[in-house]
Order: structure tokens, then sequence, then C-alpha cells
């Protein structure tokens, strides 16, 4: 019994530890009392803001959006410049079909020039999707081509927007492309036999 006592105590005890660095810093961006974070050395802020940006995204997979969201703005406020922050945010919009504000998110992102930019160009591509503005979608898809991304997905995101634009040449061309670079892919084309 009492080694479990102990075992609570310490277990509060550590959650106060890890928990208080990151409280404080979000209380006084509350109360409006940052500066001291704004004058943080790069590398200090950076890192401040990934770790409360990893927080929103927790919160975010948690289905809480609003919390998730003021996380991302709080790291905004302590380094604006990182692109990751405005990956979040475009993704948390986009979830929450707010489709503008993802898009000038995930613009905002690319202007930071993030390592991984051919993603945020593949979900600007689906977003335009859904938006219906197919022209736009395989403009984006084809960015994301260039960069590197997984070839065979992308080819087939091409292909499904070029379809959808009645180019079917471009999108048989697209399909061979998406089979060409994963073979197993040949399957998701076959034609069925009409009956």
């Amino acid at each position: 019994m009492m080694q479990r006592i102990q075992q609570k105590k310490l277990f509060v005890i550590g959650r106060i530890a890890l928990l208080c660095p990151l409280s404080i810093v979000l209380a006084l961006m509350i109360f409006g009392r940052t500066s001291w974070v704004k004058d943080k050395s790069q590398i200090g802020g950076y890192s401040e803001a990934m770790d409360i940006v990893d927080y929103g995204r927790n919160y975010m997979r948690q289905g809480d959006f609003q919390m998730a969201l003021f996380h991302f703005n709080a790291a905004l406020e302590i380094q604006p410049g990182i692109a990751e922050t405005y990956m979040a945010l475009g993704n948390l919009y986009h979830r929450i079909k707010n489709n503008n504000a993802a898009i000038s998110s995930f613009q905002k992102a690319i202007s930071l020039s993030p390592p991984k930019k051919e993603v945020i160009y593949n979900d600007l591509g689906m977003i335009y999707v859904e938006l219906g503005d197919f022209q736009s979608a395989t403009k984006n898809f084809r960015k994301a081509a260039t960069l590197g991304i997984r070839q065979a997905l992308i080819w087939r995101n091409i292909a499904m927007a070029e379809m959808e634009l009645d180019n079917y040449d471009k999108a048989i061309y697209a399909c061979q492309q998406a089979i060409k670079n994963r073979p197993t892919l040949k399957n998701q084309y076959t034609e069925e036999p009409v009956h």
C-alpha cells in the first residue's frame, strides 16, 4: 500500500515537472507577456515552438480542434517562420472544411521553403479536387511529381484530375506512369469484361 502511494506521488511529481515549463509559456502567451520568449535564440525558440506544434497535433488527432488551433497559434507567436506550423494549420483547416484557410496556410508553408514541399503540393491538389477546381489540382499534383513525392501516388492523383477534365489521353498517360512507378498498381487499372 505504501509503495503504491509513493508511485502515485512520483507520477504526480513527474507530470508536474514535464508540464510546468509548457504551462508557464502558454500562461504567459494568454496574458500577453511573451517578449522574453520572442527574444530567445533561433534554436531555442524553434525547439519550443515545435514542442507546442506537437501538442497541437495531438489535440487534432483527438478531435479537439479548438485546442489544436490554440497551440498552433501559440507556436506562431513564439516563432512565426516555421513551415511545419503552417503545414499543421493547413491540415487542421482542411479537416474542419475551411479550405480557403487551408490553402492560405499551405501556401505560406511553401513560401518558407520546407523540406517536404512536395507533400504540401499534393495536399493542395487534394483540396482543389474537393473544390472541383481540377485545373489547379492538376497543376499542384504535377509540382509534387517534379519534387519527388511517391510517383505512383501522385500519378494516380493526376489521372483522377485529368479524367474530371475529360483529358482522357492525359489520364491514360498518368495511369501508365503510375503503373511504371509501381507495377502492382496495374491490377487497379485492368478493365473488367463486359457481361
